[in-house]
């Protein structure tokens, strides 16, 4: 939670951290779950309708090859309960960690996000990247993929990378430690996908998503779309306007190359009462 919406308390903040937190549990005590308990969770986010966003720090390290399989798998009634909030005339965006076993594919839940429509136009999965090059054996260099981390693999068109390892925050005592994982990761993301929300709040869930993973960085070593699908989350380009609205300067050639346009963000405009 400190990654995704910590306060801003001088020492460190969550990236949204002005949003609202809602806790839902599903694990017990000794770190375990069961597919009752996911689907239960899920069926309790449709019912309370206030929350936009949910983050899976938790995953299931097997392998499906069909929506069929991977419904089985996941548990039928999570993976409804999971489609039933992909379908809402608002849907829910949920982000899911790849996975901390170092394999070319991530969890089970990121590879049943391809299978389905409602999941896939609402779902983002998160490989962790390592930005620090000592203090922890799982960098293999600045801003590369973690040497823990699962990798994006077939489920490249709707995953991202985000920093997982040596990540400082709070714990559950209300003390600070450095953290490592996909579970990491992924809230960062998530918090990402608030502030896009929050600065374009025209946007529907599936536009929010798309927008955080087409304006990833994709360049040089993030180009790896096997690794890190979209490339790293970059939530300067995801929160600027794309286009710019201006008005011509004296001259109605638009295609003339001595006419000069004025952006309106940087002027104002007076007219008469009559016009307004």
């Amino acid at each position: 939670a400190g990654e995704r919406a910590g306060s801003n308390n001088g020492t460190t903040h969550g990236v949204a951290y002005n949003a609202d937190i809602y806790a839902i549990k599903i694990f017990n005590s000794s770190g375990n779950t069961t597919a009752a308990a996911t689907a239960a969770g899920y069926a309790l986010i449709e019912a309370t309708g206030a929350i936009d966003i949910i983050n899976n720090s938790w995953g299931t390290n097997s392998d499906c090859s069909s929506r069929d399989a991977c419904r089985t798998a996941v548990g039928s009634d999570f993976f409804d309960n999971w489609e039933d909030i992909g379908q809402l005339a608002t849907p829910k965006i949920s982000v899911f960690a790849a996975g901390n076993d170092g394999e070319d594919e991530p969890s089970l839940e990121c590879q049943t996000i391809k299978y389905d429509a409602d999941l896939y136009n609402v779902s983002v999965c998160v490989v962790a990247t390592s930005h620090s090059v000592s203090g922890s054996g799982n960098s293999q260099g600045k801003g590369k993929i973690a040497t823990f981390s699962n990798k994006c693999g077939s489920v490249s068109n709707y995953c991202i990378a985000a920093p997982g390892d040596r990540i400082y925050s709070l714990t559950e005592y209300g003390s600070y430690t450095f953290s490592n994982g996909t579970s990491m990761a992924a809230p960062f993301v998530s918090g990402g996908l608030a502030l896009v929300m929050q600065e374009f709040s025209s946007l529907t869930p599936s536009q929010v998503v798309s927008r955080l993973l087409t304006t990833a960085n994709d360049s040089g070593e993030y180009s790896q779309t096997s690794i890190y699908g979209h490339g790293l989350m970059d939530l300067n380009s995801a929160t600027t306007a794309i286009a710019k609205l201006q008005t011509i300067n004296g001259n109605s050639l638009l295609d003339d190359p001595n006419t000069s346009y004025y952006d309106l963000e940087y002027n104002s405009f007076l007219s008469s009462a009559a016009f307004s």
